[in-house]
């Protein structure tokens, strides 16, 4: 178990139900989605697929080329974090880690973190209006990335408790590259007779301020959640492997978050993944609660019904949620959030109500 506790105290998100984390909350619990048909790309049948794209907004996504436009969507989604997380003036001194999740190196299409440190380049401007110090760092491991970088980054807490975290997640699957690859495995989801499972390509940006609870306290920050267990693993046969998977990657993972946290099964009480529509995800998961958590009612939340999915903006969007909702109920449950990766990579985070929250409940 961790010995220091660690909590998230910020968090900012844009999908394509919302321009902010709370937006996103509210259209998820709607349910609202941001659904459209493509008019620029059909199936290999002729039928047009479903897709999940961000809003052109003027001043925060007008450019109509598509990297260029999500950077600068990550740009105001850290800018919208940082306002609010961290006054002008009383930050000058804290060093910041950003860490990033992208796409893995293998999957057709852009990068969007830039091929020339351009995405740095953006959010650096950012950071150098509150901050002295600062680094970032992407991490490529797709729709668990985010998970990732949480658990780097309370390692770094745990050697630098002055300090603060950012973890976030940029991705799109829009791009006619990466349409073109999911296409090939007819995993796209459209109107195709006798297609009945696809998923819905997205996009998203997402970030989370993360600290030790004693360093928020000094800030007289309150905090929405405390991270009490992370874990990434490793799938060995994923989705586009010859191989017949028995999915212990993630069963693994959540396993490992579970023990890490401290949490028996029956302590959690919602679970949110990047569930997409496809049937191999589906079997996936039913595989590891099955493995994992037993029986017992849990409420189990896969925003991809409502923004499609967002690739590697998955595991920082996912926790934002997660750790939105705890803000606001009044259970002492815990949250459990998942992401698998196209690739082999797995992870969890167990999610549970800051003591000061409990205590005032």
């Amino acid at each position: 178990m961790n010995a220091m506790n660690v909590v998230i105290t910020g968090v900012s998100g844009v999908t394509s139900i919302g321009f902010s984390a709370a937006a996103i909350s509210a259209a998820l619990r709607g349910p609202i989605s941001g659904f459209r048909e493509a008019e620029e790309y059909t199936d290999s049948e002729g039928n047009p697929i479903l897709i999940a794209e961000i809003p052109i907004v003027s001043d925060i996504s007008d450019d109509e080329e598509r990297e260029p436009r999500l950077r600068s969507i990550a740009r105001f989604c850290l800018q919208q974090l940082v306002t609010d997380a961290f006054p002008l003036g009383a930050a000058d001194k804290w060093p910041v880690y950003l860490l990033i999740g992208v796409a893995t190196v293998d999957r057709p299409g852009p990068r969007y973190e830039g091929i020339a440190n351009e995405l740095q380049f953006h959010l650096s401007e950012v950071l150098r209006d509150r901050f002295g110090k600062w680094a970032i760092r992407f991490l490529e491991s797709g729709n668990p990335s985010g998970i990732e970088a949480l658990q780097h980054a309370r390692r770094f807490l745990a050697l630098h408790p002055d300090a603060v975290c950012i973890v976030g997640g940029i991705d799109s699957l829009l791009d006619v590259e990466t349409l073109d690859y999911l296409e090939d495995d007819a995993r796209l989801k459209s109107a195709t007779y006798g297609r009945h499972q696809g998923l819905i390509p997205g996009e998203g940006v997402g970030f989370l301020v993360v600290e030790s609870a004693e360093f928020a306290r000094r800030r007289n920050r309150r905090a929405l959640a405390e991270v009490l267990g992370v874990a990434v693993a490793r799938e060995p046969a994923p989705v586009r492997s010859p191989d017949p998977s028995t999915f212990t990657g993630l069963s693994e993972a959540c396993r490992a978050a579970l023990v890490d946290s401290g949490s028996p099964p029956e302590s959690i009480g919602t679970i949110i993944g990047d569930l997409n529509g496809e049937f191999f995800r589906a079997k996936e998961w039913a595989h590891t609660a099955l493995g994992c958590l037993g029986s017992g009612e849990r409420s189990l939340w896969h925003p991809a019904d409502c923004f499609g999915d967002v690739g590697a903006a998955s595991g920082a969007l996912l926790v934002s949620l997660g750790a939105t909702l705890l803000a606001a109920c009044s259970t002492d449950l815990r949250t459990l959030c998942f992401c698998s990766d196209d690739e082999e990579a797995r992870g969890a985070v167990v999610l549970g109500r800051p003591p000061t929250v409990a205590a005032d409940a």
